[in-house]
């Protein structure tokens, strides 16, 4: 165990430990209200403009994204209070304590998830100048593990068709820049 190992333990132990304090609901809902407000605020945002001008009256020049903010509010606000309520609902049915014990876990699963998307971008950048020696790496009971997460993973996803739409999106927006690398 190197310093690379505690680098790598403490961010995992952090969520671990919010993940046990808030609970699996809050975590969840948490996550799902970000991804939900951010979808909702892409795909709903026109919807939210035609309210504001026609039905308030209220024009900007920057409606796009005030329509976004206000869309991406309105569903980050209401799917978090699901999550209080179904945590309410937890609570009486004593079940508390699982859901902070499945909380831990689900925090310590999203640190590894961030943590191991973050050392790609540490291996990208130590292929082309090497300022962690791969000896340091090596003696890392954490370093490959943790990096491997996302080359499980990412195989997978890339069958989707997100990594299409992604790619089809940097196309059409940054011509100029070269096409997304493979994963």
């Amino acid at each position: 165990m190197n310093w690379i190992d505690i680098i790598l333990i403490i961010p995992i132990a952090w969520l671990g430990f919010k993940g046990f304090k808030k609970g699996l609901i809050i975590e969840v809902f948490s996550l799902l209200a970000l991804l939900s407000g951010i979808y909702g605020g892409i795909h709903f945002s026109e919807f939210t403009t035609r309210v504001l001008v026609d039905d308030l009256k209220f024009t900007s020049d920057y409606m796009p994204i005030i329509s976004f903010g206000v869309t991406f509010l309105l569903i980050v606000v209401a799917v978090y209070y699901t999550g209080k309520l179904l945590e309410k609902v937890i609570k009486m049915v004593a079940l508390g304590i699982v859901n902070k014990i499945a909380g831990a876990v689900f925090g310590m699963v999203k640190a590894v998830l961030f943590l191991s998307l973050f050392l790609i971008l540490v291996e990208s950048i130590n292929n082309k100048v090497e300022f962690l020696p791969r000896d340091l790496t090596s003696e890392s009971v954490l370093y490959e593990p943790v990096l491997g997460v996302t080359s499980t993973l990412f195989p997978a996803m890339r069958e989707t068709r997100l990594w299409d739409q992604i790619d089809s999106w940097w196309k059409e927006h940054r011509p100029e820049l070269p096409e997304l690398p493979p994963i």
